[in-house]
């Protein structure tokens, strides 16, 4: 791209194109009401489900490394529009299937597109935004992208209810494709959406990974994150809650989305609210007081062996303090590390986690099984969140006494 027609957006605008792509890929993540009447569609068991969710997540994890590294030497604007497009094609592939297989299949294609999103997605953002904004635009890159999550489940209930699974996914499938577009154009000449290496800049790729790691604070947070996704990250709560609500209580397919969907309306607010306070509070100090706190609200979901209506503000709460801790790391990552450093870990950080998450969630699910009960699973994930929580201040307090250092005065 020559240099006149390389351009700086307005913040605004930059943010409202990434975060639009952030929304679809949350309604995609809205399919998980749609797996109890596949389930039985197609006489699926919960260690299938955690299979099929599994195995895209294991894709989508390590593809994340892949799409940093293609942003490098590729626009990170067509990277985002591609990733959207994949994510409709696997959609309708899901629609589609009809076997445990093709399930699979569809949801590795949607997978491979979603992985985009954070690396690239975060990188745009990272690179638009100066340090001292970029907590706040990150909380509302993901609590408005949280918005795809309230909407989705409702609306693909009421489509499922009045017609079919299958056709709420070919609706589903219009989505992402349509945020394709929308990314394409908003971001087209944007200077912060260009790839990461310019003309003939020298680059050592594993320079700059090494680099990134020997700071302390990075290390621990990567290794906190990968035990998060299983403890309070949002991608097991998505895939297990619903299932919780209509076959552990008993609940109709719509009471399960109208629940669900309050719960992740909480996951909305606090994402807001969450990263307005972490620039008072700072960010690791934030996001371990939520880890820690979600944990001990998860494995207190174990007192629940029926519906009551104890259980709304319950879940209400689980996701205010399940979702907004990941932005809050990634803004610590963004201040910490050069851009250079900062495109290659994220990458490592999101492979990593997303990686990690697919163990999670498949385990999650063989203990369902195994145990005809959720409350090893509630359990199991209390025990990881407490262990994130953890190292979370271990990196808090590093980057304290690191800031302490730098900013002491001179002395003769």
């Amino acid at each position: 791209m020559s240099k006149g027609k390389i351009k700086d957006n307005s913040e605004t605008r930059t943010l409202a194109a990434v975060t639009f792509s952030h929304v679809a890929q949350h309604f995609y993540v809205g399919l998980s009401v749609l797996y109890p009447a596949m389930m039985a569609d197609l006489d699926l068991s919960y260690t299938q489900l955690g299979i099929i969710t599994g195995v895209a997540a294991i894709m989508s994890g390590f593809l994340q490394m892949a799409w940093s590294l293609l942003s490098r030497y590729v626009s990170r604007r067509i990277l985002l529009g591609l990733g959207n497009i994949l994510m409709s094609a696997g959609c309708l592939l899901f629609g589609r299937a009809q076997s445990f297989i093709e399930i699979m299949g569809g949801n590795v294609v949607s997978g491979s597109g979603q992985a985009a999103q954070h690396p690239v997605g975060t990188s745009i953002l990272t690179n638009k935004f100066s340090n001292n904004k970029v907590s706040r635009a990150l909380s509302l890159h993901y609590g408005l992208g949280y918005v795809g999550n309230i909407v989705s489940p409702v609306l693909l209930s009421f489509i499922a209810v009045s017609l079919d699974w299958r056709r709420a996914t070919y609706a589903l499938a219009l989505i992402p494709l349509i945020s394709g577009v929308t990314v394409l154009y908003l971001l087209k000449g944007e200077k912060s959406a260009l790839r990461s290496i310019q003309g003939n800049e020298t680059t050592n790729f594993w320079e700059d990974v090494k680099s990134g790691l020997r700071i302390k604070s990075v290390v621990l947070l990567i290794v906190a994150q990968a035990f998060a996704v299983g403890g309070t990250g949002m991608g097991v709560i998505i895939s297990y809650t619903p299932l919780f609500l209509k076959n552990k209580l008993n609940m109709g397919i719509l009471e399960t989305s109208w629940i669900y969907s309050l719960a992740v309306i909480g996951g909305v607010l606090g994402t807001l609210a969450f990263g307005y306070l972490a620039g008072k509070f700072g960010n690791l100090k934030t996001a371990a007081t939520l880890v820690g706190t979600g944990s001990l609200l998860i494995l207190l979901l174990t007192l629940h062996n029926a519906f009551t209506f104890i259980l709304i503000p319950h879940l209400f709460l689980i996701g205010g303090t399940s979702f907004a801790y990941g932005s809050l790391l990634q803004a610590h990552l963004a201040t910490v590390l050069t851009p250079r450093q900062r495109d290659v870990v994220l990458g490592l950080y999101f492979t990593l986690g997303f990686g990690v998450s697919s163990i999670w969630t498949a385990l999650t699910g063989f203990l369902i099984d195994a145990y005809d009960s959720f409350n090893p699973a509630w359990i199991l994930r209390a025990v990881l969140g407490t262990i994130a929580f953890t190292l979370i201040l271990l990196a808090s307090r590093h980057s304290h006494k690191v800031h302490t250092i730098r900013t002491l005065p001179a002395t003769d």
